[in-house]
């Protein structure tokens, strides 16, 4: 296998394109992909030997550069993908929780990890589309009652304050969604999703998705490896 980045300006020896940019890393040996992240921002990696199986069955993560500024802030990150004909949220389908308080401000770090475009948007409070693909946007203003297309392999981030009864929804349609306040439906059920003008929500199959794994990518301050 070879780990492919997505938005991350890696030397090319680095890129993970197996017979291209590199060998593929054969079972039992192993690679270090060891470089230095210049700039901020929301990326992912994911398996590019054999990828069209190994991406589908979870061979993925994120990799999140955070920034000082935002940090009394709350960063979420939801990491969208399609388990088994059911879309997902950081490998939980269905409505679950998401923690922030009132009046705290959420990143939420849309990352659509499946082969389609996808929409996101915000209830309960409007939302602002602050950067795409690692790249802050200058002067984004405030979006309501409208979604945004997340491209196949994509990353949009959304920021919301969160409104004073607590209550807000990050939907990325057919039924996957991260709730603050009120009652969240159990992680395996699937819930319609709030109102959205432009959303289509598809039916999807019902068997039980499988929660990709998690992998740790360098330590502290220095090189990822």
């Amino acid at each position: 296998m070879t780990l492919h980045w997505h938005g991350v300006d890696v030397p090319n020896g680095e890129d993970g394109v197996a017979g291209v940019t590199q060998d593929a890393v054969r079972p039992g040996k192993s690679f270090v992909y060891r470089f230095t992240v210049q700039d901020a921002g929301t990326y992912w990696y994911h398996s590019h030997q054999v990828g069209h199986e190994q991406v589908r069955q979870g061979l993925f993560g994120a990799l999140i550069v955070s920034e000082p500024v935002f940090a009394e802030g709350f960063d979420q990150v939801v990491q969208v993908h399609t388990f088994d004909g059911r879309r997902t949220i950081n490998g939980v389908a269905g409505v679950s929780a998401l923690t922030a308080r009132p009046s705290q401000v959420v990143r939420a770090r849309v990352i659509n990890t499946d082969a389609g475009p996808l929409r996101a948007w915000v209830s309960g409070a409007a939302y602002r589309v602050v950067a795409i693909d690692g790249r802050s946007l200058s002067g984004p203003t405030d979006i309501t009652g409208k979604s945004v297309i997340v491209t196949a392999g994509g990353r949009i981030d959304l920021t919301f304050e969160m409104p004073a009864d607590g209550v807000a929804r990050v939907d990325v349609g057919a039924g996957a969604a991260l709730v603050a306040g009120g009652a969240a439906a159990g992680p395996t059920r699937v819930a319609s999703s709030t109102s959205s003008p432009t959303a289509v929500q598809p039916s999807w199959a019902s068997t039980r998705p499988r929660r990709p794994a998690t992998s740790t990518i360098g330590s502290g301050g220095g090189p990822a490896s």
